[in-house]
């Protein structure tokens, strides 16, 4: 997915060959393509930055890519445009974004960031709220006291914000409710551990928020890594609820409090999952599941599955499995009396 022109500016005239000199490595391939995009391998075409750390079977159209591998990886795509070399491939691509990518919203020079914001006439903006320059907040929007609106932001109509909300590289579509305290578009939590420490990567998607989905209080929602995180149309989520960077929620889902969702998770449509629940990262949850309170969820679930326990399990087996242990105890209590 492009680096999105709202929130991020790619420097002109840097190549493959100057990114290889920066890094203090060489490049296998061409020295001289133009670097115009930032993205993930799957999504990388001819002018994008993109990096490669293990064996990876969705990759985009890498003809006059300049893609950042490990070094001696096989099975690398023949059509790559330049492959740059490393023993630690994440670690250098984030040298890399640091050197070819500016986050407009961070800069007050910016002559993005200095423009008027667009904000329709019939719009109900508290005194307090901060709304930066380039960002649209549409017809019928209510936002409340203390809340910062970042560069970019673009709110759709009837859109409600409660008090004390930050909101930053993200969109929402018409008729979403934000209640207190909520940040949409933070950074996410990606980092590379090094002989110094941990060293944080950087986050280079947004938010994409549907039509007439529901987020309460103090809820965290962090943008994507090279990709964007995606809540669709009609998802409801309770208060405390962190969803990390690069989740794609389904239409219709229905989120409880307190539960958290590792980076890189995907729901199907009209999930349900119950309060505390905790979902690991890279999985996939079916259409129509339910996640039972308290669950940890570690591997895939089926559609329509419904899942409890940690590590969760069918609901079924689990309860059955629940009622053998209560009988064995009670055996064995019984087998002690006797004794």
């Amino acid at each position: 997915m492009p680096i999105d022109p709202r929130f991020y500016r790619i420097a002109s005239k840097v190549t493959s060959g100057d990114l290889a000199t920066f890094l203090g490595t060489k490049t296998s391939g061409s020295t001289d393509i133009l670097i115009s995009d930032i993205s993930s391998p799957a999504r990388a075409t001819s002018g994008a930055l993109t990096f490669i750390s293990s064996a990876v079977h969705d990759l985009g159209d890498l003809a006059g890519a300049v893609v950042i591998a490990k070094l001696g990886l096989n099975d690398l795509p023949k059509n790559v445009g330049a492959l740059i070399e490393v023993e630690n491939p994440r670690l250098e691509f984030s040298r890399a974004a640091d050197m070819i990518l500016r986050d407009i919203t961070c800069d007050p020079e910016s002559e993005t960031i200095s423009q008027k914001p667009n904000i329709d006439p019939s719009a109900q903006i508290a005194p307090t709220a901060v709304i930066e320059g380039n960002s649209v907040i549409g017809a019928n929007v209510v936002i409340g006291a203390n809340c910062v609106i970042k560069s970019g932001v673009h709110i759709g109509s009837g859109c409600h914000i409660g008090d004390n909300c930050t909101l930053s590289h993200c969109e929402l579509a018409e008729n979403c409710t934000i209640q207190a305290g909520v940040v949409i578009g933070g950074a996410g939590f990606g980092f590379e551990i090094t002989k110094n420490g941990p060293v944080m990567v950087p986050h280079l998607g947004i938010v994409r928020i549907g039509k007439h989905v529901g987020i309460g209080a103090n809820t965290a929602i962090d943008r994507g890594s090279l990709d964007d995180t995606v809540i669709e149309d009609n998802v409801m989520i309770d208060n405390l609820v962190h969803i990390a960077h690069n989740c794609h929620i389904g239409a219709g889902s229905v989120i409880a409090g307190q539960v958290g969702i590792a980076g890189s998770t995907t729901l199907g449509r009209n999930v349900m999952i119950g309060g505390q629940a905790g979902i690991a990262d890279h999985l996939h949850i079916g259409e129509g599941a339910v996640i039972m309170a308290r669950s940890g969820v570690t591997k895939d679930v089926e559609a329509g599955a419904k899942m409890v326990g940690f590590p969760a399990m069918e609901a079924g087996l689990y309860w059955r499995e629940q009622a053998l242990l209560r009988q064995m105890l009670r055996q064995q209590k019984k087998t002690k009396k006797k004794d």
